[in-house]
């Protein structure tokens, strides 16, 4: 009876969810060892652009000393600040919009879209950082997670239009090496900040507050897919919901990723933080969502990134190559008066041939 409740009351809650749900999707989520290192992990679902393709992304590297400006309405004043230190991320739109980041010192941001938001008025009698830009901010200026977060609490963030067309309804999960993990959201036009350390999973609306509550719901009432439950019993997985929603996505990966553990080191946890991106995977062309970004084609995976904040090693893979690649910061120049440079991380080689192998000498 208790388990037909809780799917009653899911559908309910996902029935009046939908309007919000009907955005640009993302999910989030850490891996660890038994080491005490650990992944970070993210997917990139958006719209195509008019032409079809995945939304354009190039990735940056950004040295220290580079000057910055928010990117704020007419008359309203921006907050500006200098790189203190160098960062590497995907940036879009005509200017550099970053979806992400990691700077060397191992701190990482990721944005993710939140329909739920709601940011404080601009002022003209104050500074006003664009949520656009809070990803540089973060990444140039901080070492830790912890000192990003308490510095949110004297800025005052507002939304303003971008160079993408559109205003970008956004929260954060700032991470950094230790294991720390913050979700940064604007609430009814308040900063709120939740230590999402002992979860470090996310996805969209939602807030997070109530993507907490619904997991530890849905474990009272599947007890078998609990990982700390002596009743324990994943097979098959029954009751797991694979949906393409927010609520669903944050679930699947949350008790996936439990269910597994920690794992032996930092490359087992790459290549587990992979299978579980893949689960959330939307197959190109068929999820179609309204809201769906900046122009009127179906939502697609674009791109998917795993940070590993220990080594400074940056891993992706496009939509259209499945091949994983890597960038090593230690090897980037951020050094002040070095140039920013970029590249585009689309057209991949499609499939590795091996047939050579196959021939034998």
């Amino acid at each position: 009876m208790r388990r037909s409740s809780f799917y009653c009351t899911a559908m309910i809650a996902c029935s009046a969810l939908l309007m919000p749900l009907r955005g640009n999707a993302c999910t989030y989520f850490a891996v660890s060892t038994n080491d005490g290192e650990h992944v970070i992990a993210r997917s990139l679902e958006f719209g195509t652009e008019s032409d079809g393709s995945s939304l354009k992304t190039n990735f940056m590297t950004v040295p220290r000393g580079q000057p910055h400006t928010s990117r704020t309405d007419a008359r309203i004043p921006p907050v500006t600040w200098t790189n203190r230190l160098g960062y590497f991320g995907p940036v879009h739109g005509k200017g550099t919009i970053f979806s992400e980041g990691m700077n060397e010192e191992g701190v990482s941001i990721a944005a993710l879209w939140l329909n739920d938001g709601v940011y404080p008025e601009p002022v003209v009698d104050t500074e006003n950082l664009s949520n656009a830009d809070l990803v540089p901010w973060v990444l140039g200026q901080f070492d830790s997670a912890r000192s990003a977060v308490e510095a949110l609490k004297n800025v005052h963030v507002s939304q303003h239009m971008t160079s993408l067309g559109i205003p970008l309804p956004l929260h954060w999960s700032v991470a950094d090496k230790t294991g720390v993990s913050y979700v940064v959201e604007y609430i009814d036009g308040k900063l709120v900040v939740t230590d999402n350390s002992d979860l470090r999973v996310m996805t969209n609306s939602p807030r997070i507050e109530w993507q907490r509550r619904n997991l530890s719901e849905f474990k009272s009432n599947y007890p078998q897919l609990d990982s700390s439950s002596p009743q324990r019993n994943p097979e098959f997985l029954s009751g797991l919901p694979g949906s393409v929603s927010s609520p669903s996505r944050f679930l699947r990966i949350a008790i996936q990723r439990d269910l597994l553990g920690n794992v032996k080191d930092v490359a087992t946890a790459l290549n587990t933080a992979i299978h579980l991106l893949n689960s959330v995977d939307y197959v190109p062309g068929v999820p179609f969502l309204e809201g769906r970004g900046v122009s009127s084609g179906p939502q697609q995976t674009s791109w998917i990134t795993v940070i590993d904040p220990h080594n400074l090693h940056y891993y992706f893979r496009t939509q259209d190559s499945m091949n994983v690649h890597q960038v090593d910061l230690t090897r980037l120049d951020f050094s002040e008066g070095a140039a920013t440079t970029s590249f585009n991380p689309y057209g991949g080689t499609t499939f590795i041939d091996v047939t050579a192998k196959a021939i034998g000498p």
